[in-house]
């Protein structure tokens, strides 16, 4: 039995389809403070919550499920928030920014009813750590106007 060389054209193939999903790799791993919001943009301003339903359900204005993201501002004009949902509920990435464009914190949503990957930053980019409890206390701390101090992490 005889074997062939394999063409360059699948060797070429081959080796560019490895470059990019090595380089699709390292682009999700430097982006983990940055996530990815995809679908419909939603200002803030424009959804209301059902907060006595479990978990809590998002509507636009024309009271249809989210699904999507939104975006909060400060007053200054920087973003303070954005937040994925899926049907009605926060699935997926949710990041928070303090008034100086630093960020925050940084959760990954399951479903609405817990999260994964939870990260928080002070305002000069120093990491907080602890359990979620002790992260958005530490949050609450440097921000009492913060919205999440309604959140329970653990």
């Amino acid at each position: 039995m005889r074997y062939s060389k394999p063409s360059n054209t699948f060797f070429t193939a081959t080796t560019k389809n490895l470059l990019v999903m090595a380089f699709a790799m390292f682009t999700v791993s430097c982006s983990e403070k940055e996530p990815v919001f995809t679908g419909k943009e939603y200002s803030s301003e424009d959804l209301t919550a059902n907060l006595f339903a479990n978990p809590l359900t998002f509507r636009d204005k024309d009271g249809n499920l989210v699904t999507g993201f939104s975006v909060r501002l400060h007053p200054n004009g920087q973003i303070y928030s954005k937040s994925s949902f899926k049907d009605g509920i926060m699935h997926g990435p949710f990041v928070s920014y303090w008034s100086n464009g630093q960020m925050q914190m940084s959760v990954v949503w399951d479903e609405g009813l817990r999260y994964k990957k939870m990260r928080s930053w002070d305002r000069n980019g120093k990491r907080f750590t602890g359990t979620g409890e002790m992260q958005m206390k530490k949050i609450s701390e440097q921000d009492p106007s913060s919205i999440f101090q309604t959140f329970s992490f653990d």
